[in-house]
């Protein structure tokens, strides 16, 4: 039975807003130079979680995002068992990158008179950006994916089967898996408050120069 390598986790980076004063010419009297610093990046937990029932090869699933940030999202399972992978989960947002990093612990269990088979698996996952909403993300998670289901028996002896090809009952099995994390994502852009440009007084200022 195949393992399904599930890549996910979640962060960002910072943005950086220019603002220009502008000059006009009135009969007000100076004013002194606007100044505005960039909202801070956000960085908080973030928890991502997604369940199936699907007895398909590449199954497909709903996932749901809360914490830092809240959407939702579609996630399809592969098969690539390569440790290094990476993948990007896409939401409604926008996608998220992430590269799987590390596995960490797993096991697998087959009650031999229920035939009930379990999998679990844990590891770390990197956030390497995204996009729309989520170009920039950063941080690191675990991740710990779970799989449970009741193999067919033999006909004839009525031992479990457990060839490498044989999937479960159909409707037995169950695949989750939750990723948590600190991730910082770039402060929204409806956040950056506005600014008023200069005004300049002439000819008390001599020239323009002295409003940039």
């Amino acid at each position: 039975m195949n393992k399904p390598l599930i890549v996910s986790a979640l962060a960002a980076a910072g943005v950086m807003t220019i603002v220009i004063g502008a000059c006009t010419s009135n009969s007000s009297t100076p004013v002194p130079k606007a100044s505005y610093s960039a909202p801070a990046s956000l960085t908080g937990t973030e928890v991502i979680t997604g369940s199936t029932t699907s007895s398909a090869a590449n199954p497909s699933f709903p996932l749901q995002a809360s914490g830092l940030f809240t959407d939702i999202g579609t996630f399809t399972v592969t098969n690539d068992n390569k440790p290094q992978g990476t993948g990007t989960i896409p939401f409604s947002k926008g996608g998220i990158k992430f590269h799987h990093v590390k596995v960490g612990n797993g096991s697998q269990s087959l009650d031999a008179k229920t035939c009930a088979v379990k999998f679990t698996e844990s590891g770390t996952v990197k956030a390497l950006g995204g996009t729309k909403a989520y170009a920039g993300i950063t941080g690191y998670g675990t991740y710990k994916v779970s799989f449970t289901g009741i193999l067919p028996r033999i006909h004839g002896n009525g031992a479990c089967n457990q060839a490498q090809n044989v999937n479960p009952v159909r409707g037995t099995q169950v695949l989750t898996f939750t990723v948590s994390g600190t991730f910082t994502l770039a402060a929204p852009v409806s956040s950056m408050a506005s600014v008023k440009p200069v005004t300049c007084t002439f000819p008390a200022a001599k020239d323009r120069s002295q409003c940039s």
